[in-house]
């Protein structure tokens, strides 16, 4: 039901963006890209996940100290999954990979990717916010920015009372009350796992390494993505590039079917259009940036599940069978 959910809005959203395109213009535009910027752009984006494993090792640490060279191999396999799966349900392989591979908690890893995508999504807002300041735009982008500022903050405060709640004397009675309950034991052995991966974030410090590495990691994709628009000759300012990178980025977080397509496409028509370049340059853009995403990372991280004896299938039935037995009161 959920794939059907997430394929239905990427027609959604692929509709509302190629409506009134011209696909003779669209094709026009990608046979004129300048492939020397693509070049960069591909080279350059990969650079970014290495500022993601470093960042992932620090919130990783309470759980199990692992190497980098352990931690990059997964974390690429978790965004080729991404690419391939709907809803993002490549972050419930990234976490099922890292478990198989290196022993640690499932339901651990999850807490500490649910850190990173709060972290990246306060990035985010902070960028947007800024450009906001100095350069005012259209309401809906107001909006935007509020609306996952309140997300992104709130999610964060959780994490900051649930490792209050972690440290709180009068908790552990009633956990241990909550234990001899049917599926309490289960059910408490999981919540502090869970609790074990939001470690990570503990400190002052915690926050502003994790923080620097994820201003880091937006600034190299932020740079890739301003080598693709100069692919298009077009001539897009510093702010309008952090604009784009927000909107897009935040699109992607939209339940969808595989490779964000839609959601991404339609992304980009909203973006440009603040920009007055118009629907065919916009769409055509879209996936140029798809390939540009996807053309290293999909390759490598097929390559490493098959270093691994795992096929592209034996990956979707894994994540479709955590998935499921989660909701069972299994898995993780």
């Amino acid at each position: 039901m959920r794939k059907i959910i997430g394929i239905a809005l990427s027609i959604v959203f692929l509709v509302l963006a190629l409506y009134k395109a011209n696909i003779a213009e669209i094709g026009r535009v990608l046979i004129g890209v300048k492939f020397d910027w693509l070049i960069l752009a591909i080279l350059l984006y990969p650079m970014s996940f290495i500022p993601r494993a470093i960042r992932w090792r620090r919130l990783l640490q309470p759980v199990k100290f692992l190497q980098i060279k352990s931690i990059l191999p997964v974390l690429i396999v978790g965004y080729m999954a991404n690419n391939i799966l709907p809803l993002r349900m490549g972050e419930l392989f990234r976490a099922h990979f890292l478990k198989e591979r290196e022993g640690v908690s499932g339901i651990s890893a999850i807490a500490t990717i649910l850190v990173e995508r709060v972290l990246d999504g306060l990035t985010l807002v902070l960028v947007l916010a800024i450009v906001l300041v100095f350069y005012p735009q259209k309401e809906w982008v107001n909006d935007l920015g509020w609306t996952a500022g309140a997300i992104f903050f709130s999610v964060l405060i959780g994490i900051f009372l649930l490792k209050r709640y972690e440290g709180s004397q009068h908790m552990k009675p009633i956990i241990s009350q909550f234990k001899d309950k049917p599926l309490g034991k289960w059910l408490t052995t999981k919540f502090e796992a869970f609790l074990i991966g939001l470690r990570g974030l503990s400190s002052l410090e915690d926050l502003v390494i994790v923080g620097l590495l994820s201003i880091l990691i937006w600034l190299i994709e932020g740079v890739a993505l301003y080598f693709i628009t100069l692919a298009f000759a077009l001539s897009i300012s510093p702010e309008k590039i952090a604009l784009l990178l927000v909107i897009v980025t935040i699109s992607t977080m939209i339940p969808s079917g595989p490779g964000f397509i839609g959601t991404f496409q339609y992304a980009y028509v909203l973006a440009f259009g603040l920009f007055d370049i118009n629907k065919d340059i916009a769409i055509a853009a879209s996936i140029i940036t798809q390939l540009v995403f996807f053309i290293i990372v999909n390759p490598v991280g097929i390559g490493i599940l098959l270093k691994h004896n795992i096929s592209l299938r034996g990956a979707v039935e894994a994540v479709v069978k955590l998935d499921n037995s989660s909701g069972q009161g299994r898995g993780l």
